[in-house]
């Protein structure tokens, strides 16, 4: 049985160290649910494509959920908390006070 079986993971990254973090958690078991903005994170983006997908981005994203959710809207906000709410972990790598400025919306 993997280690981190059971423990249920909310992942608010881009790009390249928070996803890794999560990555190596969900490697060894953990739930890792993925929340990207719409049109997602901006590393799908990233060279070398292979058939329209980033390997750049598939490489720290493995064994992870992933939804799209806009935090700029009560909808998107009201999802993120229920996701939250589920959750045993949540791992972030915005700006320092955007995820507080997000709850005071």
């Amino acid at each position: 049985m993997p280690p981190l079986q059971g423990i249920k993971i909310t992942e608010f990254c881009e790009i390249a160290a928070g996803p890794f973090c999560a990555m190596l958690l969900a490697d060894m078991g953990a739930e890792v649910v993925k929340t990207e903005r719409p049109g997602g994170d901006a590393m799908r983006t990233w060279p070398p494509l292979s058939g329209g997908y980033s390997e750049n981005f598939a490489s720290v994203n493995r064994n992870k959920k992933s939804v799209a959710l806009d935090l700029k809207t009560r909808a998107g906000l009201n999802a993120a908390t229920a996701v939250i709410m589920d959750s045993d972990i949540v791992i972030e790598n915005f700006r320092p006070g955007v995820m507080a400025k997000q709850e005071s919306r």
